[in-house]
């Protein structure tokens, strides 16, 4: 009985380290498991590009402390709305760092734009360059063209990348016009990419 009892414990323990060696939940991923987790909606996200294009006016809102600028430059905040494909109405915050001249570089520039149902679009730009207007139109005496990068945002921009280009003319105001002001026009047209499936 002893005996019995002896060669029904060896089996039980045999059966239990084959039971182990087949279990291979502990086992690393191989190329196999990780071709089917994507199948089973582990994928990598789709990215969707989209041309872009906006029409839209800055003003000049004030002076920043945030981020402060190299000596010598100030931080200009604008404010503005206007058009944009993929937001429709849209308004826009941006601060950068200039000098005030009327041409030259400007930099670290940041700002969002904001749809009409509050999704906001983040952007960002390293250096741009302020030049006169070779058209020489008396209304917009100055310009530039510089590429910002999308940078992310909420709702269906998050994680959106890309870029635009600014297109922009700036606008003096006419010393007998008292109604007149200081402003930029913005004439846009970039990529967007985004997530698909973002709300």
């Amino acid at each position: 009985m002893k005996k019995l009892n002896y060669v029904l414990l060896l089996s039980f323990i045999l059966f239990l380290i084959a039971g182990c060696a087949k279990d291979d939940s502990l086992a690393p991923l191989n190329q196999n498991d990780q071709e089917t987790n994507l199948k089973k909606g582990h994928a990598q996200p789709v990215i969707v590009s989209v041309p872009l294009k906006a029409d839209f006016t800055v003003w000049f809102a004030g002076f920043s402390d945030d981020n402060p600028c190299a000596p010598g430059n100030v931080r200009l905040i604008m404010v503005g709305e206007g058009n944009m494909s993929h937001l429709g109405k849209m308004t826009t915050r941006m601060d950068f760092c200039a000098t005030g001249e009327p041409t030259g570089s400007y930099r670290n520039g940041s700002g969002k734009f904001v749809a009409a149902n509050g999704d906001e679009l983040y952007f960002d730009l390293e250096e741009g360059l302020i030049i006169g207007n070779e058209d020489e139109d008396p209304y917009y005496p100055t310009r530039f063209n510089d590429k910002v990068n999308f940078t992310g945002g909420t709702g269906r921009f998050e994680e959106a990348t890309g870029y635009f280009w600014t297109n922009a003319y700036v606008h003096f105001p006419d010393p007998n016009n008292e109604d007149d002001v200081w402003h930029t026009d913005f004439f846009s047209y970039g990529i967007l990419k985004l997530v698909k499936g973002k709300r």
